[in-house]
């Protein structure tokens, strides 16, 4: 273990093994430490605490950290919801909701006769109350100090990993232009992906860009507040986002936004391509031919830029998330095929580009960014669309 090491005396001769605690507290504090997970590992704690399970919550707690992959701190730190000033409280509020929701009226008690009844006979008498009101007041609770914790870890974070208060400013502004539902997931994309503030950082220079898959053209909004003279193709074959997009894209001339299948797409000539969250899509073959056609398509020394899951037994959970966004229409395709991203690295380093790595950089979901850079010596294959007509 990494945070355990031998103490050797003046002679070289090892000691007892002893803890390292300050590499164990800099491991704690730093573990699944993106701002999307801290604030996700907040709110499950705060959801344990405001349960009834009173005795078996920190437990409980422990469980879900290990099992979700959370940051322990953060989820105890929700866990305190539960603290003795405010346990007295909590469970008041959760009983007078459960009892509402089950029963439709209040409980005819106030926050003195609560505190005077022991705790044990409380939830014997109102166990079920807690159970639904609990649960309700913890996803209220969750959500609010779990966004709130995000917000607080985002503005800690490298700027790498964030955009400016100005662009921040600029993409809110143009979100009442989106239908409700869309308006609140492009919100919190824009506060909480790293992967816009990523891929624009590491596209300085570049002015023709082609985005497979661009969803609601968040990221083609960030490449032009960064630079008002690049042209981006940003390609949704989900109708309803490409129609989202261009409303949230309205006012900058020199991007376009096609309705097309991304994968049939002619990709060429460009200096860059980016393939965020698509590419799991299609099955190992067809996404070893896209990669190819991509590839193929980029100027000497362009740029294709992959975000995918890894697939390794571990991240299993933000599989089954992908799973289910696809079944219920959320995100449109024909199935879901993760691969090991060292599978990724191998393929394009097979087509002559230069890959860097980029794990960890993508908030809950766990995915990994791969840069990949076409030698300016290479060739350019020709595609049967020039990139601006």
């Amino acid at each position: 273990m990494s945070w355990i090491r031998p103490a050797r005396s003046a002679g070289g001769r090892a000691r007892p093994w002893y803890p390292d605690f300050h590499a164990l507290w800099d491991r704690v504090l730093h573990e699944h430490a993106s701002p999307l997970r801290v604030g996700f590992a907040v709110g499950v704690g705060v959801l344990v605490g405001c349960s009834p399970f009173l005795g078996l919550q920190v437990a409980i707690a422990a469980l879900l950290a290990i099992v979700f992959r959370l940051n322990k701190l953060a989820v105890f730190l929700g866990l305190q919801i539960s603290a003795p000033p405010l346990l007295p409280l909590v469970l008041f509020v959760g009983a007078q909701l459960g009892e509402l929701i089950r029963h439709g009226h209040l409980l005819p008690m106030d926050l003195d006769a609560l505190r005077a009844m022991p705790t044990s006979e409380l939830v014997r008498l109102f166990f079920l109350d807690l159970l639904a009101g609990g649960t309700l007041l913890g996803l209220v609770l969750g959500t609010t100090l779990g966004t709130m914790a995000a917000r607080m870890a985002t503005r800690r974070a490298s700027p790498e990993f964030r955009l400016s208060r100005d662009e921040m400013v600029q993409m809110g502004a143009r979100l009442p232009a989106l239908p409700f539902q869309l308006r609140q997931y492009a919100r919190w994309k824009i506060l909480f992906d790293p992967v816009y503030a990523l891929v624009a950082s590491r596209l300085k220079g570049v002015r023709e860009i082609l985005d497979l898959g661009a969803g609601l053209g968040i990221m083609a909004a960030v490449l032009a507040l960064r630079d008002p003279e690049r042209r981006v193709v940003a390609v949704e074959w989900d109708a309803r986002k490409a129609a989202g997009a261009r409303r949230f894209l309205s006012g900058l001339p020199k991007i376009e936004v096609v309705c097309a299948d991304a994968r049939l797409f002619p990709t060429a000539p460009v200096e860059s391509i980016l393939l965020l969250d698509v590419l799991h899509y299609g099955e190992p073959l067809a996404q070893d031919a896209w990669l190819g056609r991509c590839a193929s398509a980029l100027k000497p020394g362009g740029v294709l830029v992959v975000r995918e899951h890894d697939a390794s037994p571990r991240r299993a959970l933000a599989e089954k998330f992908e799973q289910l966004a696809v079944t219920f229409g959320w995100n449109r395709g024909q199935g879901f095929h993760p691969r090991r991203t060292i599978e990724l690295v191998h393929r394009l380093e097979s087509l002559g580009l230069d890959v860097d790595t980029i794990k960890n950089a993508a908030g809950l979901a766990g995915l990994t960014l791969l840069v990949a850079r076409k030698s300016p010596a290479a060739g350019l294959d020709q595609a049967a669309r020039p990139f601006s007509e």
